[in-house]
């Protein structure tokens, strides 16, 4: 159903040529695999899901939100290698493999990424990114537990000197334990600014 929602808000929402990727697409799947940090040793894995297709050399690197704690690592051939989210961690998560983040205070966060997909249109400067977090839990307490799965979708245009992304974020979550969705908010994308600030 994730998929569906993905594949429809690629192709009606967005309105760009050339779709949205096929998740499955000349992508060779890797086993999921566990990754224990602390908030001071998170990093980046330099891995990433191969697919054949390139990113202009311009949007190879990191790309920061100027809001909210969003981070976007692309890498040379096109893949996203790292992806940062909000939630108070500090993890760079990586496609396809489970984080765990101990927290100073006693928190732990767990999140599971699924594959996070990309794509460019030159002609139109316009970026798509797809970031699905298979399944999180967030215990911020014994009675404070939050667990579930989202989906982000970010589709915005790239500036002409290559720097700036202005994007719309959409987001679609399921979680137990925390704030339901509101269905009114549900599809609404909201403005996101992201910078590059490194190769």
């Amino acid at each position: 159903m994730k998929q569906l929602m993905v594949f429809v808000w690629c192709c009606g929402f967005l309105l760009v040529p050339g779709g949205c990727q096929d998740e499955d697409s000349g992508k060779q799947d890797r086993a999921s695999k566990e990754t224990v940090v602390d908030d001071e040793q998170a990093g980046v894995s330099e891995e990433a899901v191969v697919d054949g297709w390139q990113f202009p050399e311009f949007l190879v690197g990191r790309w920061d939100s100027t809001a909210g704690n969003w981070q976007i690592i692309f890498a040379a051939d096109g893949s996203i290698s790292g992806v940062g989210i909000p939630g108070g961690t500090p993890a760079k998560l990586i496609p396809n493999e489970t984080t765990v983040v101990k927290m100073k205070n006693g928190r732990q966060l767990t999140f599971k990424l699924g594959n996070c997909l990309a794509d460019y249109w030159p002609e139109t400067r316009s970026l798509i990114v797809v970031i699905d977090v298979e399944h999180l839990r967030m215990v911020y307490g014994p009675d404070l537990i939050v667990e579930g799965d989202r989906t982000d979708v970010f589709v915005g245009t790239v500036s002409e000197d290559g720097k700036t992304w202005e994007a719309g974020w959409v987001a679609n979550y399921d979680y137990a334990g925390g704030v339901p969705m509101d269905p009114n908010k549900e599809g609404i994308a909201v403005p996101v600014t992201f910078k590059k600030v490194a190769n």
